[in-house]
């Protein structure tokens, strides 16, 4: 009496291929969040000297060089632990705490226009 259909089968299939998209999808969107993480920790230490001394420059009563090493640890493990969804709301919100302080917000915005071209 409950024997399956014809028409379970395609539906069967059907939600199979969601389930990998849905397996995917969120990666995916993690992946392009983070992408932008890395290359700015590799940024810090290709051009160690001019980012010792935009952190210096901050006014905050900390070394640059340590708040280099805090921000370069936040880039890389921060991108993978939301990469590899492993404490990914804790270090989102690492990464919104750090870009809503207003001093942070003079570094990156100070490094934005630094990096522009000129001329």
């Amino acid at each position: 009496m409950n024997e399956p259909s014809d028409r379970a089968e395609p539906e069967m299939a059907r939600n199979n291929e969601m389930r990998s998209i849905d397996r995917c999808l969120p990666f995916i969107a993690r992946a392009c969040l983070v992408l932008l993480f890395p290359f700015s920790a590799l940024d810090k230490i290709f051009d160690y000297g001019k980012a010792v001394a935009q952190a210096d420059a901050s006014g905050l009563p900390v070394p640059g060089w340590l708040l280099l090493l805090l921000g370069g640890c936040l880039e890389v493990f921060g991108s993978l632990g939301i990469l590899l969804n492993i404490y990914a709301r804790q270090f989102a919100c690492c990464f919104a705490s750090t870009a809503w302080s207003p001093r942070c917000c003079s570094i990156i915005s100070g490094s934005i226009r630094s990096a522009a071209p000129t001329g």
